[in-house]
């Protein structure tokens, strides 16, 4: 229930203790584009199967489009993000 902001989502991105991590749950965290670039990247959370995004400041997300970024994820949400309908119809289809 607390905001980690970018630096608190960068840190745990670098985390190897988060290698099992199978849900990541970071509604309302204040992260933005950034951040969320630093988890995608993170081999350490390669096994994620649900994360949870809901309203921060995120306009774009490429990596999710990459099957290889996260191959277990099963569930993501992204509601309440500043993200462009066409980027958003894009990560939904």
């Amino acid at each position: 229930g607390r905001a980690v902001g970018a630096a608190g989502a960068k840190a745990l991105a670098a985390r190897p203790t988060f290698a099992d991590l199978r849900t990541l749950e970071l509604q309302e965290s204040r992260i933005g584009n950034r951040a969320l670039a630093a988890l995608a990247a993170s081999p350490h959370l390669r096994a994620l199967e649900s994360l949870d995004l809901w309203m921060n400041d995120i306009t774009a997300a490429p990596a999710l489009l990459d099957p290889a970024t996260f191959p277990r994820l099963a569930a993501c949400r992204l509601q309440h993000n500043p993200l462009p309908p066409d980027h958003a119809r894009e990560l939904a289809g």
